[in-house]
């Protein structure tokens, strides 16, 4: 059991924790570390040492994203988009995006969408080291600042949107670990910019009918299946565990179509 008196310990099973996905185990410490903040009245009796608390809190919550409501989730990239980013490979689109997934109904998944998009449109977070840009003219700093340079000058197709990157006297004007930080808000941005209206604002393996014809959207690329694979996917329920959908896909042949897709929806619970 870890001794939160020794922050330094602290902060290494949190390293641990997100270097392994433990995002179970980084829920539980969040919980702990909650309660003894507030048992021991730290914020009251050592300001400093509570600071260096909270941050350990907040890295918690980052690996567990997915374990708190969507208020709580937009508030925290709101307001420590700039912490998330200094996490080494952290994949805020990927969490997102599961996030999304768990929605009952696209309706939900524009909502959040949208709310999430206006925050970082918004955004007036500084990301990058500013005093390697301070010779630079009119250079962007705040997350704002960059997404309004990316949608302005990129196009509309990913082959447009790469030229950005290697055509942007701005963007290429970045070192090396700047660049990382702000791909990782235009990725973002991306995710969110289309409604899911359109094919390409569909974020997941979620099944229509199109003409009569069965379709699963993935990243907005349709894949026609069958509707027996369609009644399949429809089935699963969202509170479906995982042992639950473990012994239904042993049902079906190893290679087949039916059990792929069942994996598909293990995989998004984190199998």
């Amino acid at each position: 059991m870890i001794d939160f008196n020794n922050i330094e310990n602290l902060k290494k099973q949190i390293k641990l924790f997100y270097n392994n996905d433990f995002e179970n185990e980084a829920f539980g410490m969040y919980k702990k570390l909650d309660e003894y903040l507030n048992l021991n009245n730290i914020k009251e009796n050592n300001y400093k040492l509570y600071n260096e608390y909270y941050d350990c809190l907040i890295k918690l919550k980052l690996i567990c994203l997915q374990f708190f409501n969507w208020d709580e989730i937009i508030l925290l990239i709101e307001k420590y988009i700039d912490i998330i980013l200094e996490f080494e490979n952290y994949d805020l689109v990927g969490k997102i995006r599961s996030i999304l997934l768990a929605f009952p109904d696209y309706v939900y998944i524009d909502n959040a969408k949208n709310e999430l998009k206006k925050i970082i449109l918004e955004s007036s977070k500084v990301v990058i080291d500013r005093k390697k840009y301070i010779s630079y003219l009119n250079f962007p700093l705040k997350i704002s600042e960059w997404l309004k340079d990316y949608i302005s000058n990129r196009g509309k197709n990913n082959l447009e949107r790469i030229k950005y990157f290697t055509n942007s006297d701005k963007f290429k004007k970045l070192a090396e670990i700047d660049k990382i930080k702000i791909k990782s808000i235009f990725n973002l941005y991306d995710l969110l910019e289309f409604t899911s209206e359109k094919n390409e604002g569909l974020i997941g393996d979620l099944p229509i009918i199109i003409n009569g014809k069965y379709f699963i959207f993935n990243d907005g690329k349709a894949e026609e299946i069958t509707s027996n694979i369609f009644k399949l996917i429809k089935s699963i329920n969202v509170n479906n565990s995982k042992d639950e959908l473990t012994k239904l896909a042993s049902q079906y042949p190893e290679d087949s179509l039916e059990r792929k897709a069942i994996e598909e929806e293990i995989k998004k619970l984190g199998g």
